[in-house]
């Protein structure tokens, strides 16, 4: 073991050494620990004896551990009650995890990781046990080597559409599919199996019965979310369909559809701009034209336009000319038939607004920023459980990311379990004003923003023949 600094990670783990690990022919170095983490060396409800973090997040942490009745190593998820502070869980915390977890279990398809168990213990600890698995998260993948090779982006496509038709079928939305939630494992000789993780912000028709309350929370990983989540309306299939496509474009192009330092523009962004055209970014990119264009139909802002099920995605996927280069996409990939007709995409690539032609300059004036707050602002505001991009694993051995699901992300508020943000709209006369807060695009006006309360943003507003203007709003 060689000594090195001190030095404190951000889930309270005091990392004071760092210890060599041989593993298959292989070394990796990782943080020895200090026991400061309650669960580590600890038997929970006295069957799975922790034996290491995995990964954190603002709902709990997932550890390696061995399930001691069967002998056999688990990924437990861990969810302890007071990680809301000195406040009480939500009254319907344990019926909602119950009913969560009773939804995953049933999940069986090869793509979605297998939960064995679940339950709480005397003292108000709940968890899950899943399958232990030993890979990468596609957010590492994508760190390490994006943009990826089309081939590649559509054989792990395909599979996590599989995993998902199962869940919709049952009437599950994952509501949270991003990078980190799409593990990637050896099978065989297939080196990308797919296992879709973290299942913990299912929403679950068939078993909630009316009786949840509705707390008013956006569940969902700003950079990847749909924005009928943002807007809460209704959230369905669909809703999954535009994070996948948003996790494609990522891989495709190297970068989130949209990104910012601030949460609530990327919420704004969703709501109102279009993607930058993957081709715009990379223009002697591999990606064919229908890749293309199928990725930017599932990132079309109104549900309607996205293809209608995971199914229907993964009949158009496999109309493009990558297609033939993906091993088991011809005859039966993942439970998806292709010998079916494929059907062309039901509508374009979403185009850019466009802008009014403007006025002879004799007709110049200010354009009039309205902020209509007799509807905009939301009584009480929202409350977000809401990260600002992936869940941190916990530094572990290289090459064996064995993350069976990254948690929920973080809170925005560093002071309490949530943050609350005010809905404002943003109107102009004439409609289709370009809306920047500095270098941050929010698009064209009318446009639907979501402010942190108690904050101020200041806008520049402006058209192509009127005077531009800036205006302060208020969350």
């Amino acid at each position: 073991m060689a000594p090195s600094h001190s030095s404190s990670t951000p889930d309270g783990l005091d990392v004071t050494g760092t210890e060599t690990i041989a593993e298959g022919g292989r070394q990796s170095t990782v943080p020895q620990r200090s026991r400061r983490d309650p669960f580590v060396g600890e038997t929970l409800d006295g069957k799975y004896a922790i034996i290491a973090p995995i990964a954190r997040g603002g709902m709990g942490r997932v550890y390696r551990a061995r399930q001691l009745p069967l002998d056999r190593e688990v990924a437990l998820k861990v969810l302890d009650a007071h990680r809301f502070g000195d406040e009480e869980p939500p009254p319907d915390f344990q019926k909602r995890f119950f009913m969560e977890a009773a939804a995953c279990a049933k999940l069986k398809h090869p793509n979605t990781v297998v939960v064995h168990d679940y339950g709480r213990t005397a003292d108000g600890v709940f968890y899950i046990a899943m399958e232990y698995l030993e890979g990468s998260t596609l957010r590492q993948v994508i760190d390490a080597d994006a943009p990826l090779a089309p081939e590649r982006v559509l054989a792990i496509a395909f599979q996590v559409c599989a995993s998902l038709s199962e869940a919709h079928t049952r009437g599950m939305v994952h509501r949270d599919l991003k990078p980190s939630n799409v593990m990637l494992v050896q099978r065989s000789d297939q080196p990308d199996f797919v296992k879709v993780l973290d299942f913990g912000l299912v929403k679950d028709d068939a078993l909630d019965d009316g009786t949840l309350t509705q707390s008013g929370a956006l569940l969902g990983t700003p950079r990847y979310i749909a924005p009928e989540q943002i807007a809460s309306s209704r959230v369905g299939p669909t809703s999954d369909v535009y994070s996948l496509g948003a996790v494609m474009y990522h891989a495709l192009a190297g970068r989130p559809p949209f990104d910012s330092e601030s949460k609530f523009v990327l919420l704004a962004a969703h709501i109102n701009v279009d993607p930058t055209p993957i081709p715009e970014l990379h223009p002697e990119g591999p990606a064919s034209p229908e890749l293309l264009a199928t990725v930017m139909q599932c990132l079309a802002k109104d549900p309607e336009d996205r293809p209608a099920s995971m199914g229907e995605l993964a009949t158009f996927l496999a109309s493009c000319p990558e297609a033939e280069r993906v091993p088991g996409v011809t005859g039966s990939h993942s439970g998806f038939t292709s010998s079916t007709t494929i059907p062309t995409p039901r509508r374009e690539t979403p185009s850019a607004t466009t802008i009014p032609s403007p006025p002879p300059p004799s007709a110049r004036r200010w354009l009039a920023a309205v902020l209509a707050l007799g509807v905009v602002l939301l009584v009480g505001g929202l409350a977000f459980v809401l990260g600002s991009g992936e869940a941190e694993p916990v530094p572990r051995e290289a090459d064996s990311a064995v993350a069976p699901e990254e948690m929920a992300p973080r809170p925005e508020a560093p002071s309490g379990p949530a943050a609350t943000a005010t809905r404002v709209r943003v109107v102009t006369e004439p409609p289709g004003a370009r809306l920047r807060r500095g270098a941050d695009e929010l698009g064209d006006a009318p446009s639907e923003l979501l402010l942190p309360s108690g904050e101020s943003w200041t806008l520049d507003v402006s058209m192509p023949g009127y005077e531009a203007r800036r205006v302060v709003i208020y969350g």
